[in-house]
């Protein structure tokens, strides 16, 4: 599969100042990347067609809308690979099984493996990130598929909605102090 390379070059292309257009989702370009491309290459793959393509992507856009209205616009984690690689998830799940309670069982994956990743800012490493989002989004759908349901455990919850409550609590209280010590990290090199 393309996903990673794909999702990853486009993101690589967008920070690098590339002058070309992109879809965003929940109002970002790399999370529009992370939350279409994976679904449009599964698709391709797949050879599905064009009209359960684009109900597969806009399921991915609603999940990571979904996710993004609960973090918060800026928050301590990396919403590419948190909120638009669950969305992702979702999407890629959708598009091969029509089964939204699979598709949110996707989505507790990546939540349960990506919510401790953080976002230090908008630079070139954000296209690594959106290449481990966009795959791991793929990696989900597939261990779903299989026959696994995810438990709670860690900040998995019992349900998407309690994971995601699960994960603004540690992103407000346990990571309040996070985007301080970034721009401590990140003012030092200049002084």
């Amino acid at each position: 599969m393309k996903i990673k390379a794909y999702a990853a070059s486009a993101a690589d292309a967008r920070m690098a100042g590339t002058p070309m257009p992109v879809m965003s989702s929940a109002g970002s370009g790399n999370h529009g990347v992370t939350a279409i491309l994976p679904v449009a290459v599964c698709a391709a793959h797949y050879k599905k067609e064009r009209e359960e393509t684009a109900k597969a992507i806009a399921f991915s856009h609603l999940a990571t809308s979904y996710v993004k209205s609960r973090t918060g616009r800026l928050s301590p984690t990396c919403g590419c690979t948190v909120a638009a690689g669950a969305g992702a998830a979702a999407g890629i799940t959708y598009l091969m099984t029509k089964d939204a309670e699979k598709a949110a069982e996707a989505m507790l994956l990546i939540l349960g493996n990506l919510a401790g990743m953080m976002c230090d800012g908008a630079k070139y490493t954000c296209a690594l990130k959106v290449g481990t989002g966009a795959i791991e989004a793929y990696h989900a759908a597939l261990i779903v598929m299989g026959g696994h349901h995810p438990e709670a455990q860690g900040l998995v919850g019992h349900n998407l909605e309690n994971t995601v409550d699960n994960m603004v609590t540690v992103s407000k209280n346990g990571m309040e102090n996070l985007d301080r010590a970034i721009i401590e990290v990140i003012n030092q090199r200049f002084a």
